[in-house]
């Protein structure tokens, strides 16, 4: 239980530092994907993990969330 409180700040805190590169009219589109890029490769979490964390986190920074699609839609984005 307390990991997964760690894992979802340390998620929280990538997010925010990917956001602040992207740029905020670049990062609503893409914060989703940017995050998951950055949790998947980790290994703590698995892939649904990933996807409510990064959900939760880009919807406390004020942007969407899972995009309708999920990894498909970031498969589509990436290409």
């Amino acid at each position: 239980m307390a990991c997964q409180k760690v894992n979802a700040v340390v998620l929280l805190l990538c997010t925010v530092l990917i956001v602040s590169q992207v740029g905020r009219s670049g990062a609503g589109q893409n914060c989703f994907c940017e995050c998951m890029k950055k949790c998947i490769p980790v290994g703590v979490l698995s892939v649904q993990e990933c996807a409510e964390e990064c959900d939760e986190a880009c919807r406390r920074l004020g942007f969407d969330g899972e995009p309708r699609g999920g990894m498909e839609f970031c498969r589509k984005l990436g290409s």
